[in-house]
């Protein structure tokens, strides 16, 4: 499974049900499952390699959506096993702000969709229209 990406415009789009609170901005939301975007290859085995790779991954979609980590509201985060969650913190802090993070979900789930897979990160962000 590859990256996704998505932007809605609400000042050019309807906008969906949920979103009747918000006004002129754009919502970007990204899902990955830790692979190299240029490539189904994973970049690594091991937690610290594959929460990193995810982050950067956001980091690109988000650019692609004219956002940055700043825009993030809420990032879900699924692990094999909790107790790499210490590593991820880490590896978080290096991307949003830790002053003012994003709301953030963290679940232990018992696999994900790719049997290598030991992460995987959703964000969501709002980023004003200029």
């Amino acid at each position: 499974m590859s990256d996704t990406a998505g932007v809605w415009n609400t000042a050019s789009q309807e906008k969906p049900r949920c979103f009747e609170w918000t006004h002129r901005t754009h919502l970007a939301r990204t899902r990955t499952l830790r692979s190299n975007r240029s490539s189904d290859q994973f970049a690594g085995s091991d937690f610290r390699a594959q929460v990193t790779q995810c982050f950067e991954n956001v980091r690109t979609a988000l650019r692609e959506a004219s956002a940055g980590f700043e825009h993030v509201v809420k990032i879900t985060n699924y692990f094999t096993d909790m107790s790499d969650l210490p590593i991820f913190i880490e590896a978080r802090d290096r991307y949003v702000n830790t002053k003012a993070p994003p709301a953030s979900t963290a679940v232990q789930v018992a696999r994900l969709a790719l049997p290598q897979a030991v992460f995987e990160l959703e964000t969501i962000a709002m980023v004003p229209v200029a």
